[in-house]
Order: C-alpha cells, then sequence, then structure tokens
C-alpha cells in the first residue's frame, strides 16, 4: 500500500483519509485494498457496473464425528455465487512497474 500512496503522492492525487473509518482516495474515488489482490496489479474504475448473483442454493452440513472427542458439534455452511462486469470499459487494471 505504501508503494501507491508514494505512487500517487507524487501526482498529487492520492487523498489521504483524516476520519476514522473513511477510506483513502485516489481521484475522489475511495481505495479498498484486498490481501487476494495481485501486488503487481490494481484495478481503477466504476464498480457499479459488477453485478454479483447466487449461483445456487446455500448448503449446510453438521459435522458430528470431527468434534465428537471434544463434546462439540461442527458446521460447514456453502454458497455458490458469481461475478461480472457488465460495462468492461467502467473498470481497468493498471500494471505497476517496481512494485514489491
Amino acid at each position: 500500500m505504501s508503494f501507491l500512496q508514494g505512487l500517487f503522492r507524487t501526482r498529487d492525487i492520492w487523498q489521504p483519509s483524516y476520519q476514522s473509518g473513511e477510506p483513502d482516495r485516489v481521484l475522489g474515488y475511495e481505495v479498498h485494498t484486498s490481501a487476494y489482490a495481485p501486488k503487481d496489479a490494481i484495478s481503477f474504475g466504476d464498480y457499479k457496473y459488477y453485478n454479483i448473483g447466487d449461483r445456487g442454493a446455500r448448503s449446510f452440513k453438521q459435522l458430528n464425528e470431527l468434534f465428537a472427542g471434544n463434546d462439540m458439534i461442527g458446521y460447514v455452511a456453502k454458497e455458490r455465487v458469481d461475478g461480472k462486469l457488465i460495462l468492461p470499459e467502467a473498470v481497468q487494471i493498471m500494471k505497476l512497474k517496481g512494485a514489491e
């Protein structure tokens, strides 16, 4: 994240948040990070054109045997979801040079 802050701060487009619970901003857009995102690229755009939909029913399974030794019951819940960008021009992926 510090690499991104340095990159955008040099161009005066990075706006840090000064209030707790408010995200930093780039060009007025909120910045969110994820541990699952690649370190050498960022996506930038309008995510209201990204739809997330259910692709199946939820299922729950009770795990008696696994936790029986501790006199407990475990549960596993599964849900299938999918997502699609309905306007490809709305979000762009930018590769970063020199990223860690």
